[in-house]
């Protein structure tokens, strides 16, 4: 994850955020879930969940921030946010309630707003 302007030191933090995503073949919606850990050392952390609604491939919802460790205890916030995956893709083919472990998609927030300690 980068937090970036055109100017200045680049941000930078790990991110793990295993999205859990339904997908409903029938009608082509879907919706997920998910609990993030945003890591910029071992002692400084933050917390976030998302959730989201939509079609096939892109799913629009909220970004919260739920906490933090070290220097971002008490964080807080969040802002509207749009996962687009290719899940879909893999899942056209297979049966109800089959399970697929993959890691691809994009995680945008334009407008996350934070309020640090």
């Amino acid at each position: 994850m980068y937090v970036d302007s055109a100017e200045g030191a680049m941000n930078e933090a790990f991110v793990r955020c295993p999205i859990v995503q339904d997908i409903d073949s029938a009608n082509g919606s879907t919706s997920a879930s998910a609990n993030c850990v945003i890591a910029v050392s071992p002692e400084d952390t933050v917390f976030a969940e998302l959730t989201c609604e939509g079609v096939a491939g892109i799913c629009n919802g909220l970004f919260s921030i739920t906490g933090g460790t070290g220097r971002f205890e008490g964080v807080s916030g969040s802002g509207r946010m749009t996962v687009r995956s290719p899940l879909h893709a893999l899942a056209a083919d297979l049966s109800d309630g089959t399970i697929i472990h993959a890691a691809a998609g994009i995680l945008q927030m334009p407008e996350l707003e934070v309020n640090l300690p």
